[in-house]
């Protein structure tokens, strides 16, 4: 893919750079006031919400990742999940991201919601806000 970077995220990741990919996204998604519980539980308040909730741990749980692929499909945005073949590093997963087949992101990793997480934090701010912005929902477009 030219322009785009490939690198492969860390494999085996540690619980602490998991957690950080899942404030990130939480943070990119919109949500405010993040902080921890005394229960040690990573609240915060969604977009368009005005309670705290717990954050959907979204870098571990493949529901929560899901989430994010619902997101962009209701946006037009094309999102590839396979397994491919690395030989240092055996199978993982691989995500690309593309607007009318324009690459926007790539991102490998062991486990597939540390895969969704990293592309879509790859995607450049400027990119998603346009991208949004000037999207038809799916299920408003004409057929």
């Amino acid at each position: 893919m030219v322009g785009m970077e490939t690198n492969v995220a860390v494999v085996n990741s540690a619980p602490e750079d998991l957690e950080l990919l899942r404030l990130q996204v939480a943070e990119r998604l919109g949500w405010r006031s993040i902080e921890y519980s005394r229960e040690g539980r990573l609240i915060g308040i969604p977009p368009s919400k005005r309670l705290f909730h717990a954050v959907p741990s979204y870098a571990r749980d493949i529901g929560a990742a899901w989430d994010l692929v619902e997101y962009w499909r209701g946006h037009g945005i094309q999102i590839r999940i396979q397994t491919v073949w690395r030989p240092a590093l055996g199978r993982i997963y691989a995500v690309d991201i593309e607007d009318q087949l324009h690459p926007l992101a790539h991102a490998e990793a062991a486990a597939a919601p540390q895969a969704v997480c990293e592309a879509f934090l790859k995607v450049k701010g400027e990119q998603l806000s346009c991208l949004i912005a000037n999207q038809i929902p799916l299920n408003q477009r004409p057929r």
